[in-house]
């Protein structure tokens, strides 16, 4: 901890980028010239956004991100259905107003800040005052006409519990179409307010337990160097910052599947500066040993059949998975029909 506190300086976002650099730069020559072939300048500049954005995932950052105010308007229209005040009551009571005893601070803050209370009032404090500049409590209410286009183009899924019942979350990194979401004029503020949507939906909806993590796994098969930059890359950064600031204490384990061997070098690098406590819920796996890997926490029956599991015999979990299949439907409550299924007429088109 008190190395990772010296080296706070040197890994704040605003110096970040600058010293990932001068470190490559510094490093034996043998990791970047004799392990990696032979790179154009853009190739060693997306190890280095590689680099940038694996630290950014697993650091707090002190900045508060705040959606364009423009894409926020359009988003924020009022949706007049009889049981919005139903659903503003279930948020009151659930995850982001609970309180643990007389302390008026969330156990999660205090766990986040290693119990220093005031850096944990601190951090509260600015998370309550970012969900009321960007009216986070009610954003459930709202209609999301581009979920359908976000969610065939940009792929993720809820799927099941883990060994210890967290929330499971996949993310297929190597699949995602920047073309085709710029070809809808998606931004990176769209993406990054259905990122909110969806993170809320999931603490409110699939569980209201204040004490619940998610079980992370970011299949990077097929992810090269130069794909982690542009839209992709500032939504990373974005999403990172935000739930490192406002959702503390949410991920139980990340799992890293299908990695190819530059993912290993470059992780080889950035751990050094990671503190072992966020260390030990990183797992980095290889495409052989991806599936045994899952099993350590998630039984096989939960696992989805496109990744060698046995759930989802059917259709496959991602887009028919319990969770997904209802967070389809609440979203078509609130939107209308344009929210068809997966495969029919108008879905992602």
């Amino acid at each position: 901890m008190t190395l990772f506190r010296l080296l706070s300086p040197i890994l704040a976002p605003s110096n970040l980028y600058t010293n990932l650099k001068l470190l490559i730069l510094l490093s034996p020559p043998i990791i970047f010239i004799h392990v990696l072939p032979p790179l154009p300048l853009t190739s060693y500049d997306s190890l280095l956004l590689l680099s940038t954005i694996l630290i950014t995932l697993t650091l707090p950052s002190s900045a508060l991100f705040s959606i364009e105010s423009g894409k926020t308007n359009a988003h924020n229209a009022h949706n007049e259905n009889a049981d919005n005040a139903t659903i503003l009551e279930k948020i009151k009571r659930s995850t982001f107003l609970k309180v643990i005893g007389s302390d008026p601070i969330p156990l999660r803050y205090i766990k986040g800040c290693d119990n220093d209370r005031r850096e944990a009032k601190r951090r509260w404090e600015a998370t309550k005052r970012w969900r009321k500049d960007e009216n986070i409590s009610t954003i459930l209410t709202n209609p999301h006409p581009l979920f359908p286009i976000i969610k065939q183009h940009y792929p993720h899924f809820y799927s099941g519990r883990s060994k210890t019942d967290s929330i499971i979350y996949f993310e297929i990194c190597g699949k995602i179409s920047v073309p085709s979401l710029k070809k809808h004029n998606i931004s990176v503020s769209d993406l990054v307010w259905h990122y909110i949507y969806m993170t809320e939906y999931c603490f409110n909806n699939i569980t209201d337990d204040d004490n619940k993590r998610t079980c992370t796994v970011f299949d990077v098969e097929g992810v090269r160097p130069g794909d982690l930059s542009g839209i992709v890359l500032e939504f990373l950064k974005k999403t990172s910052s935000i739930m490192q600031d406002h959702y503390p204490e949410r991920s139980e384990i990340i799992l890293v599947i299908n990695s190819p061997n530059w993912f290993y070098i470059i992780w080889n690098v950035v751990k050094q500066f990671i503190n072992s406590n966020t260390l030990k819920k990183v797992r980095i796996l290889s495409k052989r040993g991806s599936l045994e890997g899952m099993k350590e926490f998630i039984d096989v029956g939960e696992i989805p059949v496109e990744y060698g599991g046995e759930k989802g015999k059917d259709k496959g979990c991602r887009f028919w998975s319990e969770e997904e299949v209802g967070f389809r439907e609440w979203v078509r409550e609130r939107t209308g029909e344009v929210i068809t299924e997966p495969g029919e007429r108008g879905w992602g088109t």
